[in-house]
């Protein structure tokens, strides 16, 4: 074993100075073409070892192999990230798709007003690039709605949402809940180790918090990176454990703030679903008890998944387990989360209802109850 180990380090060690004099980054390659990064500063030593039982090992990125820095989403691409690319000449739109060059491609969409209402779609919608893989759609490119913390480190053009769900195989009820997460475990919450940024209880402080990418950086900046995985799974599976790569020319996937999330939901939907959102923008009341419509004429998550129709199957999750009340009685919803809190117990979530349920409604929820979750990136 020990001859084994020497071999792979010294087969690590000339790779690296054959790429260049000062190595300060070994890369890992996994088996499915993927590959992670770690600061050569971090490591005290490797170790190779021969277990009986590999079943917690089924995710090669899983639970401790974090990429470039850990307390920073911008640092942390998803292992496989690309060159910077040669972006298209078109300005990005909301619907677009969005692929893992950086690059991204006409989704079909003809007009939309900056809050979402009177979006017009054209009559044939156009499918991504044959041969590029969609990691995410163009939600939001509105100026006024893009973060200064963001633009500041030069991302001007907007923001994609993920096509696939932030999940976490190590939980509990997995196999119940397979397609949810959780913001933290309850010795996290109980610790104050997610209490770190502000909360938002009106809609209005709802409405204007755009700082998702800052409040994931204070929350994994708060935590131990080793226990990131079962402290902060939301934030861990979000950015550092996300199956897919965040390209160069991003800010690395996070985890959306209800301000951002409230434009996504906007945007996607549209009609009346982005009329009533508008409406409240300047609602000075709580966000969870004033901001809540049950008679829309149609269901509004289907809508809100529309602009995924086309992504090829492989490229994308589906959201289709309830996170609260059931299809049978109408009152099943999909609870999408965001990054922001409600209080030092809950965080603000957006509830959109299924097939019969005609709810959108901001609410609140436990740190450790089902909540869907995409990341986002901005560009």
């Amino acid at each position: 074993m020990k001859k084994l180990v020497l071999s792979i380090i010294s087969t690590l060690a000339l790779t690296s100075f054959a790429l260049a004099d000062e190595p300060n980054v070994m890369v890992i390659h996994y088996n499915d073409g993927s590959e992670a990064k770690v600061k050569i500063e971090n490591i005290e030593h490797l170790e190779f070892l021969n277990l009986d039982d590999l079943s917690g090992f089924e995710d090669a990125k899983n639970p401790s192999a974090s990429t470039d820095s850990p307390t920073d989403p911008g640092d942390s691409t998803e292992p496989g990230g690309s060159t910077d690319p040669e972006l298209p000449e078109t300005a990005p739109k909301v619907g677009d798709y969005f692929y893992s060059d950086g690059t991204w491609s006409d989704g079909g969409l003809v007009s939309i007003d900056p809050d979402g209402q009177n979006a017009v779609w054209s009559s044939t919608k156009p499918g991504p690039i044959e041969g590029k893989t969609v990691i995410g759609i163009v939600f939001n490119t509105n100026p006024d709605r893009i973060s200064e913390t963001e633009k500041a480190k030069g991302f001007t053009h907007g923001y994609v949402i993920g096509c696939k769900n932030i999940t976490d195989p190590q939980k509990k009820n997995y196999s119940q809940y397979p397609e949810s997460v959780w913001y933290a475990s309850q010795y996290a919450y109980t610790n104050d180790l997610v209490q770190v940024n502000q909360v938002a209880k009106t809609a209005v402080t709802c409405y204007n918090n755009i700082e998702g990418y800052a409040e994931t950086k204070a929350i994994l900046e708060n935590n131990e990176a080793e226990y990131y995985y079962t402290d902060i799974p939301m934030f861990y599976y979000g950015t550092q454990a996300y199956p897919v790569a965040a390209p160069k020319n991003t800010s690395g996937w996070y985890i959306p703030s209800v301000g951002q999330m409230w434009d996504c939901v906007a945007n996607f939907c549209s009609g009346e679903v982005a009329k009533f959102l508008a409406d409240n923008r300047t609602n000075s009341k709580d966000f969870t008890y004033y901001v809540s419509k049950n008679d829309l004429t149609s269901a509004a998550f289907p809508q809100f998944m529309k602009v995924f129709e086309l992504v090829p199957d492989t490229d994308k999750d589906d959201m289709t387990i309830p996170d609260n009340g059931n299809l049978n009685n109408n009152t099943g919803t999909i609870n999408l989360a965001t990054s922001t809190r409600y209080d030092d117990e809950t965080r603000v979530i957006i509830s959109l209802g299924l097939d019969k349920c005609k709810l959108i409604e901001g609410m609140a929820a436990w740190f450790d109850e089902e909540t869907h979750a995409r990341p986002v990136l901005a560009f």
